[in-house]
Order: structure tokens, then sequence, then C-alpha cells
């Protein structure tokens, strides 16, 4: 392969993993998020509100990370600490199975 061809590969490899740690980041915010009833927003004319949600349930995705893991986690380089969500948004998108990325943790500043 060329210099260019491998740049390529790895620029599009660094864009999957960008876009799946972001999907990560944002299943994790608010999937495994609990919210009491009474904090729920009771507006009628607040559009998430009224967005269909899915509930995951984590305990059922822990009893099966090892399958999880050898189904979607090959070739893939995953953070520990987010290892059951990265398997979760994996089993999302089962076109990369066989792509190889690298996920990492980086601090951002955010306003």
């Amino acid at each position: 392969m060329t210099n260019f061809a491998e740049n390529t590969i790895q620029l599009k490899n660094k864009f999957v993993s960008f876009l799946l740690l972001s999907l990560l980041l944002l299943l994790g915010s608010y999937s495994f998020a609990s919210v009491p009833n009474e904090t729920k927003p009771t507006n009628s004319t607040s559009h998430f509100s009224n967005m269909p949600t899915k509930e995951i349930d984590s305990a059922f995705y822990k009893s099966n990370m090892v399958e999880l893991d050898s189904i979607y986690g090959q070739n893939k380089i995953i953070l520990p600490k987010y290892q059951l969500q990265i398997l979760i948004a994996l089993s999302y998108f089962p076109e990369l199975k066989a792509v190889k990325i690298e996920f990492a943790y980086k601090k951002i500043k955010t306003t």
C-alpha cells in the first residue's frame, strides 16, 4: 500500500473511533441514568419528553459480557472502565465487527 492509502485508512479508523466514543458517551450519560418521576419534565410542549426512549438493562448485558466481547470485541482496544458501554454500543453496529478500533480517553474542556 502507498503511504496515502495507509494514512487514509488510519484517518478512517480514527474517525470511526471518534464516532463510537461519542455514541458511547451519549449512551452512558443518558441511557443508564435513573431519573425519579417527580423530576421528569411534565411540560407537554417539550420536544424531548415526547420522544420514545429505549431503556437498556445493564444487568442483562453484564451477564452476557463474555459473549459480547467475543462477538464485538475482536480487533478492538477497549478501555476497561468503559468496556460494558463500548460493547453495548458496538452491538448496534455489527458492520464494525472486523474493523480495528482503538478507544482512547481524553479530557476535554467544555463550556
